[in-house]
């Protein structure tokens, strides 16, 4: 997967540039803490040649953190992702108003191998390639879903030890392309594997019907680092908060049976009226060759049918 060697990126966005200098003067003041909330997750070393007052670098043998600090706004494109997504600009916009009001930042990355970068410069070099297999741990080319899924950990609980050293007024979850008030990052990030945290709903669609109402999909943005395969809902008038339910219920499924639901095959809530999603397979969307999972309602079928899915996986995604 191509997103093995893809450091996993958080931005922490700040206003009060008074308080961000004070507590971040210098970065070492976080090399203690970040070993600390990362301890289950190897010995953890400092990057000697790579720290300055304004970067810090960890590193094990198989995996790498980096935190920069920067004095001054971030370029805008950065975030262009984030603030085309309804969610972010229409629901939240006190929220989105902190991208284009911030003074300060910290940007967070964990990537493959002891070396920042290594992994990446050698995968895009393609020299990897023409070499053939080379599964070399030293040389951070060896990696796997399990080690993508501990970087989505490490990058999670790394925001969390470094909140109490100054307010963040949002948070940019690149991996997934969401934006968090510190509040509702927290109970998010805070227990490991988060599917909301990794999995962002984005709106597409808004055709009017007859009556009135809209139609409206959801891609979930980062559901193809956890199934290899975007996932998106088909506009449907149901409101759109539940179409993101059902695709966060169809990859905890997936997940526990351990493969993609085929295309045609169906599934539901175990409830009486549960709707039934089908699953169909697409490869229409030039920029995902990989191919996505459309999910979409099938009224026509009779919960009777569905495949069984059980409640207490959409349960879960409720609270």
């Amino acid at each position: 997967m191509s997103y093995f060697a893809q450091p996993v990126q958080v931005v922490m966005l700040y206003e009060n540039a008074r308080a961000f200098d004070a507590a971040f003067k210098d970065l070492a003041v976080l090399d203690a803490r970040l070993k600390s909330v990362l301890r289950d997750y190897g010995t953890w070393q400092s990057l000697k040649g790579y720290n300055t007052r304004n970067h810090l670098g960890l590193a094990t043998d198989t995996q790498h953190i980096t935190v920069q600090r920067y004095d001054e706004q971030m370029q805008m494109n950065g975030f262009a992702d984030v603030l085309a997504n309804p969610l972010a600009t229409k629901l939240q916009p006190e929220l989105a108003l902190s991208i284009t009001q911030h003074r300060r930042a910290l940007l967070i990355e964990v990537g493959p191998g002891s070396v920042p970068g290594f992994a990446t410069a050698l995968r895009a070099s393609k020299i990897a390639e023409a070499l053939g297999d080379m599964n070399d741990p030293a040389m951070g080319l060896s990696d796997d879903q399990r080690g993508y899924e501990d970087r989505l950990a490490m990058a999670q609980y790394s925001v969390i030890g470094i909140m109490p050293e100054a307010s963040a007024n949002a948070i940019h979850w690149v991996q997934s392309q969401q934006l968090f008030e510190p509040r509702t990052f927290s109970p998010l990030a805070a227990h490991g594997f988060s599917l909301p945290l990794y999995c962002g709903p984005f709106l597409f669609g808004g055709e009017k019907t007859a009556d009135g109402s809209v139609k409206a999909g959801v891609r979930a943005l980062g559901s193809q680092n956890l199934l290899g395969k975007m996932v998106i809902f088909k506009p449907h008038t149901q409101d759109w908060a539940r179409s993101y339910e059902q695709i966060l219920a169809f990859i905890a499924y997936c997940r526990s049976i351990g493969r993609i639901l085929g295309d045609g095959e169906t599934f539901s809530a175990d409830m009486p009226d549960a709707p039934v999603i089908r699953v169909t397979h697409k490869r229409d969307i030039p920029q995902l060759p990989e191919g996505y999972v459309e999910l979409s309602r099938d009224d026509s079928v009779t919960a009777a049918k569905r495949s069984g899915l059980v409640d207490r996986l959409l349960g879960k995604f409720r609270n």
